[in-house]
This record gives C-alpha cells, sequence and structure tokens, in this order.
C-alpha cells in the first residue's frame, strides 16, 4: 500500500493506528488470551526494564534525599530481599525501621522550655 503511491507521514501514521486499533479489538475476542501473541523474551525483558527502573530510584536517586542511617536502612532491606525471599527481607526491613524509630524516637527531648 505505501510503495504503490505517495502517502504522507500523518496518513500512515492514521493507518497504523486503524490497524492496530482493528488488531487490538479483534484479538480479545477470541478465545486465546492475548498474552500467547507475544513471545516470551519480552516479558523477561519488561521485568528487567521494571527492576533496573525501581533499583535506581530506590537505590540511586534516593541518596540525596534521604538521611545517611535511613540510606543504610534502605541498603539493608535491599541486601534483606536478596538474600532472604521476599516476604522475609521485608519483615526484616520493617524489623529493622522499627528499631530504628524506637532509638531516634527515645533521644528525642522534651519540651526546651515548661509551659508556664
Amino acid at each position: 500500500l505505501f510503495l504503490q503511491k505517495q502517502v504522507s507521514l500523518t496518513q500512515a501514521t492514521l493507518y497504523c493506528r486503524r490497524c492496530c486499533c482493528l488488531l487490538c479489538c479483534c484479538l480479545p475476542s477470541r478465545a486465546q488470551p492475548v498474552v500467547q501473541y507475544l513471545p516470551n523474551f519480552f516479558f523477561g525483558a519488561l521485568l528487567v526494564v521494571f527492576g533496573i527502573e525501581i533499583a535506581g530510584d530506590w537505590l540511586v536517586r534516593s541518596y540525596a534525599k534521604v538521611t545517611r542511617a535511613e540510606y543504610v536502612l534502605l541498603l539493608a532491606t535491599f541486601v534483606a530481599i536478596m538474600e532472604l525471599e521476599l516476604e522475609k527481607g521485608v519483615a526484616a526491613g520493617i524489623l529493622l525501621c522499627t528499631i530504628y524509630f524506637a532509638v531516634t524516637y527515645a533521644r528525642v527531648s522534651d519540651c526546651a522550655a515548661p509551659l508556664t
């Protein structure tokens, strides 16, 4: 179709959108799920991209946003999740954060000046 006559980029884009819309409307109507048409490496690559993005957000870009002690807690939680299972690692992170909160809260002194 595109090779037989001159088609502008806008017309080609509209044609591609119509084909994609038609494909998306027709595939779900069949009894087979759409997932069967996608190769397995697509899902693996998607998980890798999400993992890199989350690790970048939590481990790299958060360094400047939190205190040093909180960053150490973040790294300890990450290591616990990697070494243990996900649930046990998250539980260890929650336990460490609870201990950190209790210690820092215990250090807070009372009001500087009593109410008179």
